[in-house]
């Protein structure tokens, strides 16, 4: 869309945007004309207060070009009437990158009456020369923690064109009902039609000037569109990842074919190429997974395309090109293992310095450590998600990837004095002008009150990574992920015994299935446990109560794991430790103690009680036991153990009833009758 605006009347358009604006409920209301105004203070901008602080200027135009100028003032106007700019940051983060632009276009494009005009790629890449040789500390942002990749961003200057570009053509493209045309999608534009998206994402468009073959791009903006605006289960973040895949593949499938414009020709060998290519890829972690993910997303587009006909779509059905046998092997337990929770030692760590974190990452970090809230669900949390019932406190929300209206989540007292001294400080810095939506993590960067980017809390944790020293098992420095405290939350609440389908009501997941996957990790981990117990010292019981020490140094690991396998199918919890004999039927002393069961499960004759003193104390003492293991059996799940242990409980109690009343019960009556005769 180089040159799709050059024919549009734009500063025409410009002027009645602001005259709307100034009709309009916004969060700026501007107090002059703006255009015929080059010296902008805080009054021109509308903003209220002290007298002496509203004449204080805000920033100087000086472009000479007055149609460039102009244009320049309405994407100031309308960065600060969307929220993503503020009056104070035009006065002073931004001033400077307005200043180096503004001396940029009166050297370089004078002559222009539209940045519009100029071509994009010439434009960018000499501002980019531009910083490069004379402001080179402008390229990269400063005191910045490389992401995983090691990838440094570039500063806000750099970027500067592309973001007025972008913004200057989604407006006129909005303003003519073209919207979808544009090859830049916006999903703040985008989403008046309706269409679900992350408000806390920093993914945001979706630029179809980067696809190589352009030849292709009516295909996927069409199908893209249709699904988007279909109303099924198709959010922006689906399109998002959609589009990078699929154009991924024209660019191989292009590389193959360099004439080709459609896949009406596509074969298997095609799809078994890409696979191979893909496969070659050293910086995949989990290659498996990430084909199956691949062809989840091929099949399903090509799936549709020759549902609806498209006469782009292959001529041959995509369940003869793509067939399960060309993909490797696929295992949920090893994959979710790339994504493990974060381990106890590295929480120990942040724990200790979690206070050297921002205000706000913190309690995002507190949150989802203990509701198991996804990152986007936590960010978009309001005042009245905090709610109160008989004296306890829940946390109230809609889970927005399962599209599930609501949710509830019971929060310690702690964690709810926290949230509440947030929503006063939220309240009292930002109010209703620019929080309308009464978000808890409100941006401090934009005056329509978003929620803050979740990029931004990942951030804030790895840069406390690195100064705080936080180190994984391997000394390293451990990277952060946001899904790492989810995980750790679903680990924890396997390991106190809730059992998986009140753990998918927690974590709101639309089937068991998807839960089932912490479960196979908790399993994991209690392999690697069991494995490193198996691997320290061994003991047998000796005689008279001594200990043996065993040597399974040499054991073959594969032996190990099939007694770990055998010990998960066959072991039953006991008072006194884990009972394997259930590989030759169950232990017929596994309700404890013999005394009480050694005859078939009936107590022994030979035992005489209440004839002692202790005795009485002895079943209290008994009773109090038993109800504390049936309730330990129950926090983790154990119903067989608590089942065999409500029976024993029965018992001790009807034996304690017998001794409150003063008897005395013993099995072999017929001795003391011998007794009496004999004397």
């Amino acid at each position: 869309m180089e040159n799709s605006f050059s024919n549009v009347d734009k500063n025409s358009l410009y002027c009645k945007y602001i005259e709307k604006i100034m009709q309009g409920k916004h969060t700026i209301k501007p107090g002059e004309d703006l255009f015929n105004n080059d010296n902008w203070t805080y009054k021109t901008l509308g903003e209220q207060g002290n007298s002496c602080f509203l004449d204080n200027s805000v920033y100087r135009f000086y472009m000479t070009n007055p149609l460039m100028r102009t244009e320049f003032k309405f994407y100031v106007i309308y960065m600060i009437a969307t929220g993503v700019w503020h009056p104070y940051s035009v006065a002073s983060a931004y001033r400077r990158h307005m200043n180096l632009w503004t001396q940029f276009i009166n050297y370089n494009y004078a002559d222009k009456q539209s940045v519009l005009d100029i071509d994009e790629y010439k434009l960018i890449t000499a501002w980019h020369s531009h910083l490069k040789t004379n402001y080179p500390s402008l390229v990269y942002r400063e005191n910045f923690i490389p992401d995983k990749r090691g990838y440094m961003y570039h500063t806000p200057a750099y970027n500067f064109p592309e973001k007025m570009i972008c913004a200057l053509k989604q407006w006129l493209a909005s303003q003519s009902g073209t919207d979808w045309e544009c090859d830049i999608w916006n999903i703040r534009n985008l989403s008046k039609f309706g269409i679900r998206y992350v408000k806390s994402t920093d993914h945001v468009r979706i630029d179809f000037g980067y696809m190589c073959f352009q030849s292709f791009k009516p295909l996927l903006k069409r199908y893209l569109k249709e699904n988007l605006l279909s109303g099924i289960n198709f959010t922006w973040g689906t399109a998002t990842a959609y589009f990078y895949v699929i154009n991924q593949f024209i660019d191989f499938y292009n590389s193959r074919h360099p004439d080709v414009k459609n896949f009406n020709d596509l074969n298997r060998e095609d799809f078994i190429g890409y696979f191979e290519m893909m496969s070659s890829k050293e910086d995949i972690k989990n290659y498996s997974r990430y084909l199956r993910y691949n062809a989840k997303i091929l099949k399903s587009f090509f799936t549709y395309i020759q549902i609806e006909e498209y006469p782009e779509a292959p001529s041959i059905r995509i369940e003869k090109l793509l067939k399960n046998q060309d993909l490797p092997h696929h295992s949920w337990g090893n994959d979710f293992d790339e994504e493990k929770c974060v381990p106890e030692y590295v929480l120990a760590q942040l724990e200790k310095n979690v206070d050297r974190l921002p205000d706000d990452s913190r309690l995002a970090v507190l949150i989802m450590l203990n509701t198991g809230l996804r990152i986007s669900d936590t960010l978009e949390l309001r005042y009245e998600s905090l709610t109160q019932h008989e004296n306890n406190y829940w946390i109230e929300f809609p889970i927005i990837k399962s599209n599930i209206k609501h949710i509830q989540l019971p929060v310690t007292d702690q964690l709810a004095d926290a949230i509440k001294e947030r929503i006063g400080y939220v309240i009292r810095r930002y109010g209703e002008r620019y929080n309308p939506d009464h978000y808890l993590f409100v941006s401090p960067r934009r005056t329509n009150g978003t929620p803050i980017c979740s990029k931004k809390i990942l951030l804030d944790l790895n840069k406390l990574a690195q100064t705080a020293d936080i180190k994984d098992k391997d000394g390293k420095r451990y990277h952060f992920m946001n899904k790492g405290f989810r995980h750790s939350f679903a680990v924890t609440c396997l390991n106190n015994g809730m059992d998986i389908i009140t753990l998918q009501d927690f974590l709101g997941h639309a089937s068991p299935e998807v839960t089932q996957v912490y479960a196979k990790l908790l399993d994991t981990t209690k392999k690697e446990a069991f494995k490193a117990v198996m691997g320290a010292s061994i003991f047998s019981f000796g005689k008279n109560d001594a200990m043996k020490k065993e040597d399974l140094s040499d054991v073959d690991p594969e032996k190990i794991e099939r007694f770990w396998l055998t010990f998960k199918v066959n072991a039953i919890d006991t008072p006194y430790g884990t009972c394997l004999q259930r590989t030759e039927g169950k232990c017929s002393f596994s309700v404890q103690p013999p005394c009480l069961t050694c005859r078939g499960g009936e107590p022994c004759k030979d035992l005489c009680i209440g004839a002692a003193s202790m005795d009485v104390a002895k079943y209290d003492i008994l009773i109090k036991s038993t109800q504390n293991m049936i309730a330990l059996a129950k926090a983790n799940d154990k119903q067989e153990m608590v089942e065999e242990n409500l029976k024993l409980l029965n018992r001790y109690k009807g034996i304690k009833d017998k001794l409150d009343a003063g008897a005395i019960i013993y099995g072999r009556p017929e001795r003391i009758a011998d007794m009496k005769e004999e004397n």
